[in-house]
């Protein structure tokens, strides 16, 4: 009984103000007195307080800024490694960018939502991401997200990883000492398999990528041979 009704500590993790409103009132729709919400504007608040409470879940909304998304790709890598025990939920603005954090968050997540989603079906599936369930892993809740793509290799990896880097075709080209038509072929390659067709949809991709385990490889990894 005891440990039914223990205070479940959940962070939210949103600069917006009316989207914050919008999320306690889902969440204490969801689990009413048994929840305790904090409010945080980034990582670096949020991380902060992790070791006044035991966390249960962190939602983290990202924005359209790529501060944003690069913010959370660092807030969820330490989630897991300082609080594993947490819920980890990420919620995007779309589909198209929930298909892309699925692919490329640097680790696994229990929940991907959709700010455009109905209200009645975030309610649905917040509920779902607040029960008790086993392996997070394995039954993960994407919000209506399709099927994963084929993966990125490694070398399309560096070359996204480098571009949230700022660096251009040529520079990247250099860098891995390759020309420009194959670093452009390897980056249509990539454009394919992660659905995207713009430049800025392939920058927020690569956004994500930017603390992925690839950072503390990308020697072994600028090596791989391009075909």
């Amino acid at each position: 009984m005891e440990k039914h009704a223990a205070t479940r500590h959940i962070a939210i993790i949103d600069a917006c103000t009316m989207s914050v409103l919008g999320l306690q009132k889902l969440l204490t729709h969801t689990s009413g007195n048994q929840c305790q919400i904090h409010v945080f504007r980034n990582s670096a608040e949020f991380l902060a307080e992790l070791h006044r409470w035991p966390c249960f879940a962190v939602i983290y909304a990202i924005s359209c800024a790529r501060g944003s998304r690069k913010d959370s790709s660092y807030l969820l890598k330490s989630v897991a490694r300082l609080a594993p025990q947490a819920r980890r939920i990420v919620i995007s603005d779309d589909r198209r960018e929930a298909g892309l954090i699925r692919d490329l968050s640097p680790v696994s997540l229990h929940g991907i939502l959709c700010k455009s989603a109905a209200i009645s079906d975030l309610s649905a599936q917040l509920q779902g991401l607040l029960q008790v369930f086993p392996s997070p892993q394995e039954n993960i809740i994407n919000g209506g997200c399709r099927g994963a793509t084929p993966g990125l290799s490694p070398t399309e990896r560096v070359i996204l990883y480098y571009m949230a880097e700022g660096l251009s075709i040529p520079e990247i080209a250099a860098h891995l000492a390759r020309n420009t038509k194959t670093i452009r072929a390897h980056k249509f390659n990539a454009m394919t398999k992660l659905g995207v067709s713009t430049d800025t949809d392939l920058l927020c991709a690569a956004d994500m990528l930017h603390y992925s385990p690839i950072r503390g490889n990308l020697y072994l990894s600028s090596r791989v041979k391009m075909n």
